[in-house]
């Protein structure tokens, strides 16, 4: 990989907390911004409401103070009128223009008629009027016209006021907003700060045993993987899982070849063993070839010596010593052949007794070469088992990839780790198939293994039975040639008596001529088996060799793993 996982989503993660920071810093400024209008909208009510209020207030106080003014006139116009005084009349009038806000002053009498003041008509005076009342009476009325200029002066000062405070609230408002953009910008940033630090951490605690099983998968799949190995595994998700199930595979992989390796090292030591069996049984064969030749050539002295015994029967030319001598030299022959025989048939049987051990320690290597065969094919099952999980992983991988698509931005730290998780997957399962390719190499050994065990016991079973067809051969020889010790000690017994008449010397000599020619037949098939028997184990010693290399083969590749 170009990057590691923790680069690829601590860039992820610093990208996402960098625009989540810059939405927080737009959305905080445009609230503030919404805040500071919608606080002037209302200050700019409150200040228009108090603007009413308070010109609401003044027309009321004029409306008071006009008739206070009316009624205050009146009283004090009473006398006058009622004593016709227009000169104190015209002096009312005339004080009350110098009140604030009195645009003229009227005084008239009960019919309507004009005592003092002039009325005024204008838009911005409002007139006001009260009875003059003498003893409950109405003697007459005033009328007083209220200037209300002053109202909307005091409308105007009061939009100066308001708009100075707006204007003012508006600067607070802005200072403010800046501060608390800025307040809000360190706090995304602290917290960005927060979250990235926070993410590198959990990001390395799930990356750690990713890594960790990546490359104990990589060192299996490329056969020098530490099986001794142990993953670290602290926590209980999916990583979790994932780790202990990786320790679990390396343990009970471990335990097989660590069999494997020791039914190995057996079947190596017991095929040493049969192949060094197999020599001292060529070797055994070897005596027994040599003695059986010293045999045949003896028979076939034995065979002259009869044949001039028949000669001299035959002839009856010789004299009965001469008859004697050639008999005892047949007796001495037959007594060395007996003995010959007798020591091929104790090697016979010495050869048979190394042939059984060979074929007990072949039945033994045929066992340990099945027991071997079904740890292979156990470890082959729990690849098997190993490739079925990570395709298993490799699925939940799409799947969360899948759903971290559809979560959209928040979701791409979860693909990128999805995607590792799937990577995983990919490298167990070749790893699973290497290992599965390694156990296929060995099934095959072990399987051609057992099959050249089992030709070995088919072989040692022939040689057996060549054996003791052997076995059989020699007790026959050895009857015949007691048979023709006999027959030899008689021709003695004859030559020496002469008491016999010649016809019986003769048959008895052609007796023995046709043991001997029986001894030495059968000899030969002696000596032809012994070299069946020689191939034989020629033979066994060859897939000796073979089984030995293919299981020195199999423990040079299971020594690639440490254990």
């Amino acid at each position: 990989m170009s990057k590691s996982i923790v680069a690829k989503l601590g860039l992820l993660v610093a990208a996402s907390m960098i625009l989540l920071a810059a939405s927080l810093a737009f959305l905080a400024q445009r609230g503030v911004d919404q805040m500071s209008r919608s606080v002037e909208q209302v200050a700019e009510r409150m200040l228009n409401e108090d603007i009413k209020n308070k010109n609401a207030n003044d027309e009321r106080s004029a409306e008071t103070y006009g008739k206070a003014m009316s009624g205050y006139l009146a009283s004090i116009a009473a006398t006058p009128l009622w004593d016709f005084d227009e000169e104190s009349l015209q002096n009312y009038a005339k004080d009350m223009l110098n009140v604030p806000n009195v645009a003229y002053a009227a005084i008239f009498a009960a019919d309507g008629a004009p005592m003092a003041g002039e009325k005024k008509e204008a838009a911005h005076i409002k007139a006001f009027t009260s009875d003059i009342l003498r003893e409950g009476k109405t003697i007459g009325s005033v009328e007083i016209g209220l200037d209300t200029t002053y109202l909307a002066e005091l409308t105007k000062a009061s939009e100066q006021t308001r708009d100075q405070l707006i204007a003012s609230f508006s600067a607070e408002a802005s200072d403010a907003e800046s501060a608390i953009v800025r307040r809000i910008l360190l706090f995304a940033i602290g917290i960005v700060a927060a979250v990235l630090l926070l993410n590198v951490i959990g990001l390395l605690r799930v990356v750690a045993p990713l890594r960790l099983m990546t490359d104990v998968v990589r060192d299996l799949g490329e056969g020098e993987g530490d099986l001794t190995v142990s993953i670290a595994v602290k926590t209980k998700d999916e990583v979790g899982r994932l780790g202990m199930s990786m320790n679990q595979f390396i343990e009970k992989l471990a335990r097989l070849v660590i069999d494997v390796i020791g039914i190995a090292r057996r079947v190596g030591g017991e095929t040493r063993m049969l192949s060094d069996l197999s020599g001292k049984s060529m070797d055994s064969i070897e005596l027994v070839n040599g003695a059986v030749e010293q045999i045949v050539s003896l028979s076939e002295t034995n065979a002259a010596a009869v044949e001039e015994t028949n000669a001299g029967v035959t002839e009856m030319s010789a004299t009965a010593a001469a008859v004697a001598e050639a008999a005892g030299q047949c007796v001495q022959s037959s007594a060395k052949t007996s003995e010959f025989t007798k020591d091929v048939a104790r090697r016979m049987e010495e050869v048979a007794n190394d042939i059984d051990a060979v074929s007990l320690r072949s039945q033994e290597n045929r066992t340990k070469m099945s027991a071997l065969a079904e740890a292979v094919d156990s470890i082959a099952g729990f690849v098997g088992a190993i490739t079925g999980f990570a395709d298993q992983t490799n699925l939940l991988a799409l799947n969360a990839a899948i759903e971290a698509a559809r979560a959209g931005e928040a979701g791409r730290g979860f693909a990128v780790v999805a995607d590792e998780v799937r990577k995983l997957a990919e490298e167990s399962n070749r790893a699973a198939r290497e290992i599965s390719n390694l156990m296929t190499s060995l099934s095959g050994y072990a399987s051609e293994s057992i099959k050249a065990t089992e030709d070995e016991e088919r072989t040692l079973r022939m040689v057996v039975e060549k054996a003791e067809a052997l076995q059989n051969t020699l007790k026959a020889s050895m009857n015949e040639l007691s048979s023709m010790d006999a027959e030899l000690n008689k021709v003695s017994d004859l030559a020496r008596t002469q008491s016999l008449s010649n016809t019986e010397m003769a048959e008895a000599v052609n007796s023995i001529a046709r043991g001997t020619s029986d001894i030495v037949e059968r000899l030969e098939g002696i000596r032809r088996s012994t070299m069946d028997a020689r191939e034989a184990f020629e033979s066994v010693t060859e897939q000796a060799n073979t089984l030995l290399e293919g299981m020195e083969e199999m423990e040079r590749q299971l020594g690639q793993f440490k254990v």
